[in-house]
């Protein structure tokens, strides 16, 4: 029995919203358009052509030459922003769209492609503002809605988000990656029930499933559902086996079903593909530990710390192996390194105390038992035993009421720390 400490699940959900909807490809201008003189018009035409061929360089040289000879061809200048944001030149394209939107302010297009940039660069109260607009001016554009509520996710306010979403899913219900978006607010907001129901809409027409299964089993897991999270992160590894992520969060998934085998394979093949990720060797040694394989298991911390000198709960877990052998010297200069790593954690104190305990030890270990009551109020009912932890130690009683030490990065049972 021992307080484990494994890793959280890699390393979040997916959420990189599904959709923060493409640039629309570049539109002839309107025949409401009078103003473009027939030379700019001709050029334009050219420099589509050429852009739907993939000619990007050509298209840009005509569509200057447009933009010269007719300053406010609100078109050309669309053009040479999706150009430049298809190349990641954000802040050029941004000029661009502005120059279209001197020209023309009605066009719910141009004002969805400068909410997106915005969106990109983290600005999301001028994303905010982009997008509201768009919808006004064009209230069925379904994916400014949608990037809308990814905004207005990123700004907390879920509420919000999910109503823009809705707006879109009225129009186009089969539209998966908005169900994907919806699921990624409602795990934000902590309603992982809406999640798991957004997540099962999303499955049945994503054109990437992997995501979708892989935050299913993340939702799955914060509901401590870990049998359903098992299967998630295993349809996700067979979408995507090259993933170590997903094998790392599919071990975690098995070692709270106690499959410590099972466990333990994931963690191997996890490390086949990522040998330096400390958390996954910090597992792989619980795993080991569960089915007795000491030796094994001090590898795998060591290795840990190794990577990581500043993990302290696999200095914890080294110390709890050590004690498992009854090599209390070993444990406690283990924990001690833990409490200093982590700021005197209670749990960690507690588990000092039972290995200074049997080095009898008893003053240092009734310290470090008030300590660990002073940080943790509900561990209370230690307190008899602080006032004579001799005689309580040989009753046994201490024993019984200590908690379970083994400390994971996933939540686990007992003294539950971060996994």
């Amino acid at each position: 029995m021992d307080e484990r400490h494994a890793g959280t699940p890699k390393r979040r959900p997916h959420l990189s919203f599904g959709s923060r909807a493409p640039v629309p490809p570049v539109q002839k201008p309107s025949g409401s358009e009078k103003s473009e003189s027939l030379d700019s018009l001709v050029l334009f035409d050219r420099g589509l052509d050429l852009f739907s061929s993939g000619r990007m360089d050509e298209a840009v040289e005509l569509w200057k030459k447009a933009v010269d000879i007719e300053p406010q061809f609100a078109a050309a200048w669309s053009g040479l922003a999706n150009v430049a944001e298809i190349r990641g030149h954000y802040e050029e394209a941004l000029g661009y769209y502005e120059r279209a939107l001197s020209a023309d302010r009605t066009s719910a297009e141009c004002w969805f492609n400068i909410g997106n940039l915005y969106d990109a660069r983290g600005d999301y109260q001028k994303a905010e503002a982009a997008f509201r607009r768009a919808v006004e001016l064009r209230p069925e554009l379904c994916e400014a809605w949608n990037n809308l509520g990814n905004v207005m996710t990123h700004l907390g306010r879920f509420e919000e988000a999910v109503r823009c979403y809705s707006m879109c899913l009225e129009m186009k219900p089969g539209f998966a990656d908005v169900w994907f978006n919806a699921g990624n607010t409602w795990v934000e907001a902590g309603n992982y029930e809406e999640a798991v129901r957004c997540y099962r809409q999303a499955i049945q027409g994503a054109s990437d499933p992997y995501r979708v299964w892989y935050n299913l089993g993340f939702t799955y897991g914060r509901m401590e559902d870990f049998a359903s999270a098992a299967e998630c992160y295993q349809a996700a590894a067979n979408l995507n086996p090259g993933d170590y992520e997903v094998w790392y969060n599919l071990g975690n998934a098995f070692l709270e079903l106690s499959a410590s085998q099972e466990a333990l394979d994931c963690y191997q093949k996890a490390l086949s593909l990522n040998e330096v990720d400390p958390e996954v060797w910090n597992n792989l040694g619980n795993a080991h530990a569960d089915l007795r394989a000491h030796e094994q298991a001090i590898h795998c911390f060591k290795k840990a710390i190794e990577l990581d000198a500043s993990s302290h709960a696999a200095w914890n877990n080294l110390g709890n192996v050590y004690e498992e052998l009854g090599q209390w010297e070993e444990a406690v200069d283990c924990y001690a390194r833990a409490i200093e790593l982590a700021d005197r954690r209670a749990s960690y104190l507690l588990n000092r105390a039972m290995a200074l305990a049997k080095l009898e030890r008893f003053a240092e270990a009734r310290e470090d038992l008030m300590k660990a009551v002073e940080r943790n109020a509900s561990l209370t009912a230690l307190l008899p035993a602080i006032t004579d932890l001799d005689r309580m130690r040989r009753e046994g009683w201490l024993d019984g009421i200590v908690p379970s030490r083994r400390s994971s990065s996933h939540p686990s049972g007992h003294h539950p720390e971060s996994r």
